[in-house]
């Protein structure tokens, strides 16, 4: 701007600029490396290598991620599809017996029922002789929080989706798996070696509750041999009550009803045309059925009638010498 005098002044006071410069050049050298920081592929480098590093750190175990045979993406997809088929056909074997709403809230354990078949009886009433066994319940709670929880290494990774009811505190472990496929070369191989020891973990799990389970399995085999009769298994959830059809005098007056937990010669005795009749308990039920005195379920392996002599006796069949001792009687009913 010219002034009167003929002088020319400067527009700004160049003086008063706070950007000398050498800061403009540190400015520009500062933007530039920010620029580069926030660069797409080196994002996405910088995220591939924070989980690489995750994946390689070594596990409770103390074993590590660091040589190629371990991180062979063709050999561990073949090995975690087989060792995910084989973990499912087992969990679906085991959940036959679980025990509806026993699952903790955090999903760390899971109730399973087994039903026992331990010992025969073998009782006479009027002219008829009946060989029965009851079915003995017995739980147990498994550790089953593999199936709900990944470990910290492959955590985090993806968004974890539950299984279908009933099964929705667990894991669908397929779909992770298909999900990782998506994965960048460098993070699949250590990912799929971690997730394999993961499902072998599981596998162990599952083999646990399955070996529990069949326990009582070697008892029903017998069973089914000796009586020629399948084994009718009840539910996991099923009442260990049922609605009585003895015929007459098969329980005694104190005898217990399981509905009412009165002595059955406190029921009211009803005529019935097929049955020795029904005797209904003294107190008012919601539901009809629990009205009638309930006796312990139990299922009858061979009804013999009209024998010349009167049998009474019990044989607990995990003993050898009570197996022998049934057979004899067995033979002796089927000459008779």
């Amino acid at each position: 701007k010219k002034s009167s005098a003929g002088v020319h002044w400067p527009l700004f006071d160049c003086s008063m600029s706070c950007v000398t410069p050498s800061s403009s050049k540190k400015a520009k050298l500062s933007e530039k490396g920010r620029a580069k920081d926030n660069h797409p592929l080196k994002r996405a480098h910088d995220v591939r290598e924070k989980v690489q590093k995750r994946l390689k750190l070594s596990d409770e175990s103390g074993s590590q991620l660091d040589n190629d045979y371990e991180c062979d993406i063709e050999r561990n997809i073949r090995e975690v599809q087989a060792i995910l088929s084989t973990n499912e056909e087992i969990f679906y074997r085991c959940m036959r017996c679980r025990k509806q709403g026993t699952e903790q809230d955090d999903g760390n354990s899971t109730t399973f029922v087994r039903f026992s078949f331990d010992v025969v009886e073998m009782n006479t009433k009027k002219s008829t002789t009946q060989f029965i066994i009851y079915p003995q319940r017995s739980k147990k709670s498994f550790d089953t929080k593999p199936f709900s929880c990944l470990p910290a290494c492959l955590d985090d990774i993806f968004i974890v989706k539950q299984m279908s009811s009933p099964f929705t505190t667990f894991i669908d472990y397929q779909l992770f798996f298909d999900n990782s496929l998506i994965l960048h070369y460098e993070i699949l191989g250590p990912f799929l070696a971690k997730l394999k020891d993961h499902l072998m973990a599981i596998q162990v799990c599952l083999g646990e509750i399955e070996t529990w389970i069949m326990e009582a399995s070697e008892n029903i085999d017998y069973l089914e041999k000796t009586f020629a009769k399948k084994m009718d298994m009840p539910e996991a959830d099923c009442s260990m009550a049922r609605m009585c059809t003895c015929p007459a005098g098969t329980h005694a007056g104190d005898t217990m009803c399981l509905g009412c937990k009165q002595p059955l010669n406190e029921h009211r005795h009803f005529k019935h045309p097929d049955y020795s009749g029904y005797f209904f308990c003294p107190y008012e039920h919601e539901h009809k059925e629990t009205k009638l005195f309930r006796c312990k379920r139990f299922q009858v392996l061979k009804e013999c009638r009209n024998l010349s002599v009167k049998m009474e006796g019990n044989f607990r069949i995990s003993n050898t010498k009570a197996r022998k001792k049934l057979k004899k009687i067995l033979e002796l009913v089927a000459i008779d």
